[in-house]
């Protein structure tokens, strides 16, 4: 009986509140009404009959702002009065979740790609995987060879480094000063001759084929390959795809077979500015999220003078980075510069 009577009380407490609320609302209305009426020296029977619609509609605002707000209150009190009736449950639910977002965490995939921020009918992107699919690769890997460019043991040797990367699937177009000199060998001998297709055994022999290209065509068009003096040159490795997996496993192959080469003195391209740009965002990453989970816990530690409440103020924080990424996860979602940037504003 006590707990009905006191249910019922609350409930005549809601609904005369509501009431006051109300009528303070309609006085408020009507007053302001009055005051612009009188200023503006409307008629009096239109001031009453807009004081009579103010009236009405403040009625339905209160009342409705009354009933929302007793749903609402009603909803949170539910869901207060279940997790103070059944911490176990709550527990056992919130370590099931961690350790299921957790599991999606691994599958999450790092692409530096900027090409994927656009849709896939974007001309930007419409131009990026037509020149993948019929140019042999947007992205590439940039090697500076120095020696004697004119040197057949040079340009042989730059030739079988692009045999081998071509082998690779991800690997489109490859070019150096070595494919120059074939294309010019195939301009000069015919199919049945020996050196068709191949590089000169002799040093002469590839300088007169450059002689002979001199005297025909353009010098400049070997600038981007060469330099002026033919001491420094330039092997290009075109690729069709820059995902993680394809990025190591092309530097990988790429450092295996050019292991111990002194002549080849720097390797760059923009395979290489993607590859420092994932490191980029993971070390980014952590640390964003780092820094985040340290400053919670250093602040609320002050606050409440505990660090036991420094401790417990940091699990939902953790919980909510674990939340975003298991998503990401289990719906393959990449993780590119754009999200890990978002990712850490939505985490803190």
């Amino acid at each position: 009986m006590e707990a009905g009577t006191y249910d019922r009380h609350r409930g005549h407490s809601r609904y005369f509140g509501s009431i006051l609320a109300r009528d303070a609302l309609s006085q408020a209305a009507r007053d302001i009404a009055f005051d612009l009426d009188r200023v503006c020296g409307c008629d009096e029977s239109a001031v009453h009959s807009r004081h009579a619609v103010i009236t009405a509609n403040s009625k339905a605002i209160a009342l409705g702002h009354a009933d929302d707000k007793h749903t609402f209150d009603t909803v949170l009190l539910k869901v207060a009065t279940f997790v103070a009736s059944n911490p176990k449950k709550i527990l056992t639910g919130f370590i099931i979740l961690f350790v299921a977002f957790l599991t999606g965490v691994s599958f999450i995939q790092i692409d530096a790609d900027t090409a994927k921020m656009f849709p896939k009918n974007h001309p930007v992107r419409i131009t990026i995987d037509l020149i993948n699919k019929y140019f042999g690769g947007a992205e590439n890997i940039s090697v500076l060879v120095e020696g004697d460019v004119k040197d057949p043991v040079l340009l042989k040797k730059l030739d079988s480094y692009q045999t081998e990367m071509a082998k690779l699937p991800e690997v489109g177009n490859t070019s150096s000063m070595a494919t120059v000199v074939r294309e010019m060998s195939k301009a000069l001998n015919n199919k049945d001759e020996p050196g068709y297709d191949k590089i000169p055994d002799t040093r002469d022999a590839v300088a007169q084929y450059l002689e002979l290209y001199s005297m025909s065509g353009d010098p400049k068009d070997f600038d981007r390959i060469v330099d002026f003096n033919y001491t420094k040159t330039r092997m290009n490795i075109a690729l069709t795809d820059i995902k993680p997996s394809t990025i190591k496993k092309v530097l990988a192959k790429f450092k295996e077979i050019t292991r111990g080469d002194a002549s080849i003195t720097a390797v760059g391209g923009s395979v290489i500015k993607s590859d420092d740009m994932l490191g980029a965002i993971l070390s980014g990453q952590r640390e964003s999220l780092a820094f985040a989970i340290v400053v919670i816990f250093i602040l609320l530690g002050l606050m409440f003078r505990s660090v036991k409440v420094g401790l417990i103020g940091i699990i939902p924080v953790s919980f909510s980075i674990v939340m975003l990424f298991g998503i990401m996860g289990f719906f393959n979602v990449h993780l590119d510069t754009a999200l890990a940037l978002l990712s850490s504003i939505v985490s803190d």
